[in-house]
């Protein structure tokens, strides 16, 4: 089940006033700010789809404590998610089943006991289990796959990121979800075929290829193109938030892809 609750504004507001927005309850007018912070929520704005994303796991029921007391003991109790600095790219295309995989985003799910998770992919849903250890600002990750153990350093930049620096010079940003639970999302493979059967509904042609990136916003922005003469000629290029499918397309103009077909 998910624990967030995504309040899409019917206004017009710029991220640097989303905070100075409201909702109606009862017929009262409730600052979105002063209730998120009475509640003890945290807030994340999504520019792209001009979504507000509230994580609802308060302090009265976190058992962990508040999002804020756990990161500020270090603690990585819970679901993270994390993205590369340098993300790679994700191509798909409908002639080619087997497509390359960057790997370079997905969620780390770190149990109770202090020891053992796993990492779920973004771009393929895939689960990996691992054991972890951590002491103070040393994480040590040992996959279960084979792919033996990794290092890192743990620096936290606000309540919301961590960043992980690993020993190979790769940093990983780690973005706090929820503390109980599964994640749920589309997979990058998934939103590469949504894109795909969306842009054929509204057009009537599919494109070749729909490759796929990260963005700094943690969108997935996906390019459609066909490949001409050795020339890449684009169709469009969608940023779409991998929970709700929903986003935008080059114009801006808001886009809803998840009910596009598969395949």
């Amino acid at each position: 089940m998910k624990k967030f609750i995504a309040l899409v504004l019917s206004l017009s507001v710029l991220s640097s006033d989303v905070f100075a927005a409201g909702v109606i309850v009862n017929g009262s007018y409730l600052p979105l700010r002063a209730v998120a912070d009475a509640l003890g929520l945290d807030i994340q704005w999504d520019a792209a789809t001009k979504t507000v994303y509230i994580n609802t796991q308060n302090t009265a029921s976190a058992s962990a404590g508040s999002t804020s007391d756990m990161l500020s003991d270090g603690e990585l109790d819970g679901v993270w998610y994390a993205r590369s600095a340098e993300p790679a790219s994700y191509l798909y295309s409908d002639t080619a089943k087997d497509t390359s995989s960057s790997n370079t985003s997905g969620y780390y799910v770190f149990g109770k006991d202090g020891m053992s998770g796993y990492y779920r992919s973004q771009e393929t849903g895939t689960d990996t289990l691992f054991s972890y250890k951590k002491e103070g600002n040393n994480l040590s990750i040992t996959f279960k796959d084979g792919k033996g153990t990794r290092n890192a350093t743990i620096e936290k930049t606000n309540n919301i990121i961590t960043s992980l620096k690993w020993t190979n010079g790769s940093t990983d940003y780690m973005y706090f979800m929820y503390l109980d639970g599964e994640p749920e999302f589309y997979t990058t493979k998934q939103l590469c075929e949504l894109a795909l059967g969306y842009y054929e509904q509204q057009h009537k042609y599919r494109p070749h290829y729909a490759e796929a990136t990260v963005g700094d916003d943690n969108n997935i922005n996906i390019h459609l193109y066909d490949i001409v003469d050795d020339h890449t000629t684009t169709s469009d290029w969608y940023a779409i938030n991998p929970i709700t499918a929903s986003g935008v397309d080059v114009t801006g103009n808001p886009i809803d892809i998840s009910h596009a077909p598969l395949g």
